[in-house]
């Protein structure tokens, strides 16, 4: 048995005995019976219980073992996940960027850093409205069994090809531009290796997993949900 399908089943029954929504409520009433200020371990939780919901509704089974409104639910919550999957991506790259432009003072290095940082911001903004725009209504990418007024399946798949390229050179960037920033510091042998380490890791491997999956997306236009 799939993990999401096992995933789902169990999210599905917490949601049935209304334990999510209790847990939520009862914390919430006791923040503010306490009138304590809300800290950052409370902050992560309302998107942890939210991401809970895309689950619930199907997201990690298929389209066929869902009733039609679930299936439209996961996919709704796909399309967000979408969404902020992209902006995460971007996002990271570009603090990496600036976190690099702290510690550098070559001007060779600084404007291969701008470099990557504006075409990480620039591709990372057309290719979210593309995501988001690629059906008119935008609720249509989630409508089923009449997804009409979409951009073809094939058209997105190629995009994400190019995206999770360029993605893949500026994690290469920012991954071994730190070893030549470094190189000339004054510090021992084994602390290089180890900042070197530190700074290089990116997630240069789950951006080729993904990229070699696309061939799957592109023949099932509903993906898995």
């Amino acid at each position: 048995m799939p993990i999401g399908f096992e995933a789902a089943n169990l999210v599905e029954s917490i949601r049935k005995s209304n334990t999510q929504s209790i847990v939520i409520r009862v914390a919430q009433k006791q923040r503010e019976k306490g009138s304590r200020p809300r800290k950052s371990s409370d902050r992560a939780k309302l998107p942890g219980f939210g991401l809970l919901g895309g689950i619930a509704n199907g997201t990690g089974r298929h389209i066929y073992d869902l009733e039609l409104a679930k299936a439209q639910k996961a996919l709704e919550f796909w399309f967000y996940c979408e969404i902020f999957y992209v902006l995460s991506a971007c996002l990271l790259k570009i603090s990496v960027g600036f976190f690099l432009l702290r510690i550098t003072i070559k001007k060779y290095h600084i404007w291969t850093l701008w470099t990557f940082i504006f075409g990480t911001g620039i591709f990372g903004t057309v290719y979210t409205l593309i995501v988001i725009f690629q059906c008119h209504p935008v609720s249509a990418w989630w409508m089923i069994p009449e997804r009409k007024g979409c951009v073809s399946p094939k058209v997105i798949a190629y995009m994400t090809y190019a995206a999770s390229g360029i993605n893949a050179v500026a994690d290469w960037v920012f991954g071994l531009l730190p070893v030549f920033i470094i190189k000339d510091l004054q510090m021992s042998k084994r602390m290089k290796i180890v900042v070197n380490g530190l700074l290089s890791f990116a997630a240069m491997w789950v951006l080729l997993i993904r990229t070699s999956l696309l061939g799957w997306i592109e023949a099932n236009c509903y993906y898995q949900i």
